[in-house]
């Protein structure tokens, strides 16, 4: 009975620590990390463009900049790397590469999963990478 008890508790620890969402020993988590945009749709992004996305596992909210617009929404995953972006919203102002930004959007909205390896953060629509990002851990202050 007693080590049924320590497996369970093992089994508890593990499903707990794992809701970091890293997929391999090595690579960053989703959470806690700015995820910096590096190609959209197969181009590449310049980085002073300055794009990326942050996600707040607590929440489960994303926020992020744009070209130059914030926008913030909140995530849903499922599966192993399923991830989908909901009630998203942004501020709204004109920006010198707008259509840039608009692309960049248009493809936030259509993600329907993940995969990291490294400090690589690759968002696919069914299955095809139409953003990839490079991930640099946050420190955290509380």
């Amino acid at each position: 009975m007693k080590n049924r008890m320590v497996v369970w508790m093992a089994i508890a620890a593990s499903v707990a620590c794992g809701c970091s969402h890293s997929t391999k020993k090595g690579d960053l988590s989703l959470t806690s990390v700015r995820w910096s945009l590096t190609e959209l749709n197969g181009k590449k992004v310049q980085p002073e463009d300055n794009f990326y996305l942050r996600f707040d596992q607590k929440e489960h909210r994303v926020n992020g900049k744009g070209d130059c617009n914030l926008f913030m929404g909140s995530y849903t995953l499922s599966g192993k790397e399923g991830l989908v972006f909901d009630a998203m919203a942004s501020t709204r102002a004109f920006c010198p590469n707008q259509e840039l930004e608009n692309e960049f959007i248009e493809a936030l909205n259509g993600v329907t999963g993940y995969a990291i390896k490294g400090d690589a953060l690759t968002l696919m629509d069914d299955g095809e990478a139409v953003a990839v990002f490079n991930g640099e851990p946050e420190t955290q202050t509380e």
